[in-house]
C-alpha cells in the first residue's frame, strides 16, 4: 500500500521508511508539513499517512485538520507520531482529525499492527462507498424505468446514470452497444483504463457495455476499478 511518511528528523524518517518498505509498502516521504500537504493533493495521493506531531511549516494536528476539511473521493487514514504521551495531547490529536497515534520511541510490531488496522479500515470504507453507490444506481435506474416508456430512452438514461455509481464519476465515460445501436455518455473515449462486460439475455449475448476512465488512476489492490464496480455493471 502507498503510505506517506511526514517526519522532519532525518534518522527517524529513514528508519520509518526502511521499516515500511521492508513490510512491502510503497513509501512516499515528506520532510515537513508543507511537503506532506502537497503530497496529499495529487490524484494518486496516499490514503494512509504517518505524520509527526512536531514539524516545520505545518504541524501534524494542523495538517490533520486541514485534510479533514477537504472533500476527498477516497478514504483517508491518519496516524500521528508523537512523543506527547499526555492524555490531553492524545485527545487534541484525535480531535484534530487523526485516526490513531503512536508514541515515540515506537515499537516496530505495534507500528506494523496499527498500519494493518488502517489498511483494513480503508478497505472497509471503500467497500461501503461502493455499496452505497451501487444501491443509489439501482434506485435511480428503477425510477428511470418507471418514468420512461421508450426503450431507447431507457438505455440512454441507463448509460447516463452509470458514471455517478463509479469511484471517479468526473473522469468516467460509458458506451453501450446493443444490436446496431450505440449509446454513450456525452464524452466518450476508448482508453486503456477500461472495464467491459457482455450483455447476456436468455444465455444469448446481445451487446457490450464499456466503462472507461479518461485519466489514469492508481492500481490499488485490485486495479483502477473497484471489485464492486465490476459487480455493478455485470
Amino acid at each position: 500500500m502507498k503510505i506517506l511518511i511526514a517526519e522532519d528528523e532525518e534518522i527517524s524518517r529513514n528508519m520509518l521508511q526502511a521499516a515500511l518498505e521492508e513490510w512491502g509498502h510503497d513509501v512516499e516521504v515528506a520532510c515537513d508539513g508543507q511537503e506532506a500537504w502537497e503530497a496529499m493533493q495529487g490524484s494518486n495521493a496516499p490514503q494512509l499517512a504517518v505524520l509527526d506531531w512536531m514539524m516545520p511549516e505545518i504541524e501534524g494536528p494542523a495538517l490533520c485538520r486541514a485534510l479533514r476539511k477537504q472533500d476527498r473521493a477516497e478514504p483517508l487514514y491518519l496516524i500521528l507520531l508523537t512523543s506527547k504521551a499526555d492524555g490531553m495531547d492524545v485527545f487534541l490529536g484525535l480531535e484534530a482529525g487523526a485516526d490513531d497515534y503512536i508514541s515515540k520511541p515506537y515499537d516496530s510490531k505495534e507500528l506494523q499492527a496499527r498500519l494493518n488496522v488502517g489498511r483494513r479500515i480503508i478497505k472497509l470504507q471503500r467497500e461501503l462507498q461502493g455499496r452505497v453507490k451501487e444501491l443509489t444506481g439501482v434506485y435511480n435506474l428503477s425510477r428511470l424505468i418507471q418514468e420512461k416508456e421508450d426503450l431507447h430512452q431507457i438505455l440512454q438514461g441507463t448509460v447516463d446514470l452509470i458514471p455517478d455509481s463509479l469511484q471517479y464519476p468526473g473522469i468516467s465515460c460509458v458506451r453501450l452497444l446493443v444490436g446496431d445501436r450505440t449509446y454513450t455518455t456525452q464524452k466518450y473515449e476508448d482508453t486503456q483504463w477500461r472495464l467491459s462486460r457482455d450483455i447476456v439475455v436468455a444465455k444469448e449475448t446481445i451487446g457490450t457495455l464499456d466503462v472507461c476512465y479518461l485519466e489514469e488512476r492508481s492500481q490499488r489492490d485490485e486495479g483502477p476499478f473497484l471489485k464492486e464496480e465490476g459487480y455493478l455493471i455485470t
